[in-house]
């Protein structure tokens, strides 16, 4: 009789392991645990509605070290990639609240006018950026060269023109008229973490 509970004991052992780990793979997997898989359609947070999707999020962090790593040639250390990491995602609201706020007040801007911009308007990082530096300054015959690849190709510079110009545009637009709205603007905004 324990001779028999012996042999038996090998295979319990295995079917409880096999149980046990399976369980928890599907739990972890599924979200019954109460968090649910990172996926490319997982949102971080929503802004009015507006989700601001996680991969979003990564890349505008990721994009973050790059530049910092580039501009201080140095590794980031973890409170440094934490703070830039809570940057990106206080401008990916605030761009969202912004692309709202556009789309309220009906404020577009055309192609020409992101062209216009790009051209005579450089951002202040490119203007420090040392490829387009002639002895230490600002050379805009190498600018004009990067903005002919920069707007011919697909590229992330078009935006944040685009970005640049409708801000121009608003701040215009709330100077030049004097309106009150009757109720405050409300923002609601929900992290997920």
């Amino acid at each position: 009789m324990l001779q028999a509970m012996r042999a038996s004991a090998k295979y319990i052992w295995i079917i409880i392991v096999v149980l046990f780990v399976g369980g928890f793979l599907l739990a972890q997997t599924s979200g019954l645990l109460g968090r649910a898989p990172v996926t490319t359609t997982t949102a971080v947070a929503t802004v009015n509605g507006e989700d601001i999707l996680a991969t979003t999020w990564y890349q505008a962090t990721q994009n973050l070290e790059q530049e910092e790593t580039q501009r201080s040639n140095q590794s980031i250390s973890l409170d440094e990639r934490q703070r830039l990491t809570d940057q990106a995602f206080d401008q990916l609201v605030a761009d969202a609240l912004l692309r709202q706020e556009y789309r309220r007040r009906g404020i577009t801007v055309s192609d020409d006018e992101i062209l216009q911009a790009a051209r005579y308007s450089p951002p202040p990082q490119l203007m420090q950026a040392p490829d387009l530096q002639t002895d230490g300054q600002f050379d805009p015959a190498k600018y004009q060269r990067f903005l002919s690849c920069c707007f011919s190709s697909s590229s992330t510079i078009a935006p944040r023109f685009r970005r640049r110009s409708c801000s121009t545009r608003s701040r215009t637009m709330s100077t030049s008229r004097t309106s009150s709205s009757g109720g405050a603007s409300r923002t609601h905004t929900t992290r997920r973490r």
